[in-house]
């Protein structure tokens, strides 16, 4: 009799645990999870198009810290994205909305941030009257570098001098 509900019993731990497995896989309820997770984290996109960079490296800093799985990112942060990149991403295939690497390599190319872009904007920053023009200058110098792939000073260099020439060649 007591074998029986001891048996009972570990047949029944053994359900709860399968059940709770499901839940845990289920996509809706990740995505839920997820959100939870970073919803008092996350801030939306702003509508400037150099805060794209800034709102999709904040979103893999919190993909990282709270291990959120890549099949799920894409889900969570598309309704933090700003109207312009929405728009971007409703003139696409809905396939590239689901991978967030993709679905970040086409916003930003959209958006045409490139090195460029970052350099222009650096050449002509102004100081604005809600932010510190040292962060501003600092975070535009490193989006250049990223797009350039510099990673050390070293290469930092060759990078620099070619600007400079370029710069006394428009002179």
């Amino acid at each position: 009799m007591e074998q029986r509900r001891h048996e009972e019993s570990v047949q029944l731990q053994t359900e709860k645990q399968r059940m709770e497995d499901e839940r845990m896989n289920d996509c809706a309820a990740n995505v839920k999870r997820y959100g939870k997770d970073v919803r008092g984290s996350i801030i939306a996109m702003g509508q400037d198009t150099l805060d794209a960079i800034v709102f999709f490296r904040r979103a893999q800093h919190l993909f990282a810290d709270y291990e959120i799985q890549v099949e799920f990112q894409a889900k969570l942060v598309s309704s933090y994205l700003s109207t312009k990149a929405k728009d971007v991403l409703a003139k696409l295939d809905p396939e590239i909305g689901r991978s967030y690497a993709d679905m970040k390599a086409m916003v930003l190319h959209e958006l045409k941030l490139s090195a460029n872009t970052y350099l222009e904007r650096y050449n002509t920053c102004g100081k604005a009257s809600d932010e510190t023009y040292d962060s501003k200058l600092r975070s535009l110098l490193v989006y250049y570098l990223e797009s350039r792939c510099v990673d050390d000073f070293v290469s930092t260099v060759p990078l620099a001098a070619g600007i400079l020439y370029l710069a006394m060649l428009q002179a």
